[in-house]
């Protein structure tokens, strides 16, 4: 399978997001979770709490979790939009 058709797990839901997507906030996933990517998700990937504050590069902090699937959604759908690269 391709990076460009990998994707990267959402932890006990079945949902996933492009890899492509978080490997570009990869720095940030290590200094929250001291792991790689890779090893994030053999374990079964991140909550959509913890993916949304690795897409934003900051470190954890709890988001309403009514809304916390819907911003990282959001953040996905920008990602396929422009294609690649997102800010």
């Amino acid at each position: 399978m391709s990076e460009a058709e990998k994707m990267f797990p959402i932890l006990g839901t079945g949902d996933y997001i492009p890899w492509k997507l978080i490997k570009q906030h990869e720095k940030q996933a290590e200094r929250n979770h001291y792991q790689s990517l890779e090893r994030l998700s053999e374990r079964g990937g991140l909550s959509w709490n913890e993916t949304l504050c690795v897409l934003e590069d900051k470190e954890f902090y709890r988001v309403q979790k009514d809304i916390v699937k819907s911003r990282v959604l959001d953040i996905v759908r920008k990602f396929e939009k422009v294609g690649d690269v997102i800010e």
